[in-house]
């Protein structure tokens, strides 16, 4: 991936209106440190100037503030696709499957007799746009989609000039983008929903337990009762029913063996919606703590979604296999 693609970028093209060059100064400054807070392992300040940079561009593309610059953040991000479109191009000539693409970066399958191709065609790359490539190597992917991963990386590093490795870091990290991010990874105002699928998941594909064994045994694994809940919020042209009685129309839940049914009927209307069709739930708006076995938790609904998660990867996988050799 390109290391800090979109501020290089306005660094090296200053894709912004000229009468802000000044402000563009000061987001540059803000690069430089969040660089030195990287090659430091300043976590927290690498991660709070990365929110800071990648939201400079929004902020910018948006018609209500003074910095707004369409233009220029449209040639930005063309300019930033049109990079990885080339490193798609240039990879899939030599004959390395390209697994995935975002913004910033390619996911490949690259074979191990490729691999001085591979980091060549990278650092050509790399001087042409003016660019700094960080690679990791990924021991397992569970892949949904670009934007629903768990991985397990293994080694990151850079190139130097004769296509040496340099700022090797060997170790074990995971990364989760998506439906398995879970606890602080999840970015503030997020949803939160259901965190146990999320938890099991990441046992899963990290240290190979079961979906059934993990959800199934909370106090084993650490969860806690707002893993299994949810909220829903319903809008004001419904009346919210639970157990017969008019509730909130915001409500915490999570599904039980013995819930009621959560229903909601609109102005004017006289049949009733079912908001979590067929199964019943438990209201948890005010906190309760209790012995484990006395939430009488659904442990079905819980473990069904996770298995149709898994189940959906493994299909995706059988669908790529059937394109191997070609």
């Amino acid at each position: 991936m390109v290391d800090a693609l979109y501020p290089t970028l306005l660094d090296n093209h200053k894709f912004i209106r000229k009468e802000l060059t000044i402000v563009l100064e000061k987001y540059l400054g803000l690069k430089a440190d969040r660089i030195d807070a990287k090659r430091t392992g300043n976590k927290i300040k690498d991660t709070f100037l990365k929110l800071c940079l990648n939201g400079f561009t929004g902020i910018a593309d948006s018609d209500v503030t003074w910095l707004y610059s369409p233009e220029h953040l449209l040639a930005l991000r063309v300019y930033g696709q049109l990079i990885q479109l080339r490193v798609m191009e240039e990879l899939s000539e030599i004959g390395i499957q390209v697994i995935s693409n975002n913004t910033d970066g390619t996911t490949s399958i690259v074979p191990i007799d490729k691999l001085k191709d591979y980091h060549r065609i990278n650092k050509d790359l790399e001087k042409e746009f003016d660019i700094i490539w960080e690679y990791a190597v990924i021991d397992k992917i569970a892949y949904k989609n670009v934007n629903n991963y768990h991985c397990i990386v293994s080694k990151k590093y850079m190139l130097d000039e004769q296509l040496n490795e340099v700022d090797v870091k060997e170790y074990r990290d995971v990364k989760r983008k998506g439906f398995f991010k879970h606890g602080n990874e999840v970015p503030l105002g997020d949803s939160v929903n259901e965190q146990v699928i999320a938890k099991a998941l990441d046992l899963y594909y990290s240290e190979g337990i079961s979906i059934d064994e993990s959800i199934r045994n909370p106090e084993k694994y650490g969860f806690h009762i707002y893993d299994y809940c949810k909220s829903n919020k319903i809008a004001k042209v419904y009346k919210v029913y639970h157990d017969g009685k008019v509730v909130q129309n915001l409500n915490r839940y999570y599904f039980a063996k013995d819930g009621a049914f959560l229903l909601k009927l609109k102005t004017g209307k006289t049949n009733y919606e079912h908001v979590n069709v067929g199964e019943g739930v438990r209201l948890f708006n005010v906190f309760k703590e209790l012995p484990w076995e006395d939430y009488n938790i659904n442990y079905n609904h819980y473990t069904k979604k996770a298995r149709d998660i898994i189940d959906s990867i493994n299909e995706k996988k059988r669908q790529l296999s059937l394109f191997d050799g070609y």
